[in-house]
């Protein structure tokens, strides 16, 4: 009776440390996260403080280029995202590492002089 009490605790101990609660964002907090990422894009724009001709205006914007910047973005998610599928696999290459084949036994024989097999 006591071990099975004791494995009836163990058994809710292990289940209750698998269990996760997630807490889904508020309005609110996806907007300062929005707010915070704009402003990180526009961050390092130098500012424009005298009037500027219609080249320095193109070179400013390509060089300031809100969908460039957008794609970059996308491309370096992908790339953590491909990251993290392959980092999902580490615990199948890890298990996969501790097995060896040999195709000889682990002892071996050797020959006298005479031909006769010795250990």
């Amino acid at each position: 009776m006591r071990r099975s009490i004791l494995a009836l605790g163990a058994a809710v101990m292990v289940l209750s440390g698998c269990m996760v609660s997630v807490e889904p964002l508020t309005e609110t907090e996806l907007l300062e996260n929005a707010e915070g990422n704009l402003l990180s894009v526009v961050d390092n724009q130098q500012p424009v403080t005298k009037p500027i001709n219609l080249y320095e205006a193109m070179a400013r914007a390509v060089k300031y280029n809100l969908d460039h910047r957008v794609a970059e973005y996308e491309a370096k998610l992908e790339n953590q995202k491909v990251n993290l599928a392959r980092s999902d696999m580490l615990p199948d290459l890890v298990a996969n590492v501790h097995y060896s084949n040999r195709d000889n036994d682990p002892y071996s024989f050797s020959r006298s002089i005479t031909g006769a097999p010795s250990a």
